[in-house]
């Protein structure tokens, strides 16, 4: 196959890996009830450290609505919790809790599997 024809499918490709990734994550997610983009945000709280909101969004690729209302939820199913930041007043950190934790270690084998 000639490299510029390669190169102009790669966008396609990639969408398809994505698609696939995505699925095959949320098929193995679902019987914890976690929606992937939940997963991201849990696996990237996971090592302890606060996150702000803005933070969090750049490592997830979220945007801060989206993210806002994501956390929302997760902080209902006390998965993840908010604290004020030690050095800003205005802004919060996101910390994972320990149901988060456990939610993340139930899952991980079957990830790793995959």
């Amino acid at each position: 196959m000639p490299a510029d024809r390669t190169i102009r499918q790669l966008p396609e490709l990639l969408s398809q890996a994505h698609r696939e990734i995505h699925g095959g994550l949320g098929r193995i997610l679902k019987p914890e009830g976690l929606p992937v983009e939940q997963w991201r945000i849990l696996e990237t709280l996971e090592q302890g450290e606060g996150h702000t909101m803005t933070a969090l969004a750049e490592r997830v690729n979220m945007s801060l609505p989206r993210l806002s209302k994501t956390i929302d939820r997760m902080v209902s199913r006390a998965l993840v919790h908010r604290k004020r930041h030690p050095r800003d007043l205005r802004s919060v950190l996101v910390f994972i809790s320990d149901f988060g934790l456990e939610a993340v270690r139930r899952k991980e084998a079957d990830l790793q599997r995959y």
